[in-house]
């Protein structure tokens, strides 16, 4: 066979090798790329899943102390209402009291001023 043409030959063989080399470090590079990617998009999944779940629980838990103290708040609106009518009947009995005795003073006024005036009439006698 002729040198220039095994050279030819061999030349073309190394050329067809470099070109298969490069061809599977770009394969290569194509898939450690894609794995990355793969990997950057679970972990971005992973991260939105926790972060959504994380506002969920802080949502949850906001609720829950609302209620808590929405509830607080009525039983505080309850105590002061039964305080403000236990107040105002205490009020009503002492207003009713005074009425009382105020009517029993008239009263007993009155008694003694008949007695006095009869007694007044029996010593005119």
């Amino acid at each position: 066979m002729n040198p220039v043409v095994i050279i030819s030959l061999l030349f073309l063989n190394a050329v067809a090798w470099a070109q298969t080399d490069a061809f599977e470090q770009q394969r290569q590079d194509r898939q450690k790329n894609e794995q990355t990617l793969k990997r950057q998009r679970q972990q971005h999944q992973k991260d939105s899943q926790q972060q959504h779940e994380f506002q969920q629980q802080q949502r949850q838990h906001q609720q829950q102390e609302n209620q808590r103290q929405e509830h607080q708040l009525k039983r505080q609106q309850e105590l002061f209402r039964r305080q403000h009518e236990q107040q105002l009947e205490r009020q009503n009995q002492r207003t009713q009291q005074e009425e009382k005795f105020e009517q029993w003073q008239k009263e007993y006024r009155q008694r003694q001023q008949r007695r006095q005036q009869q007694n007044n009439s029996r010593s005119d006698y």
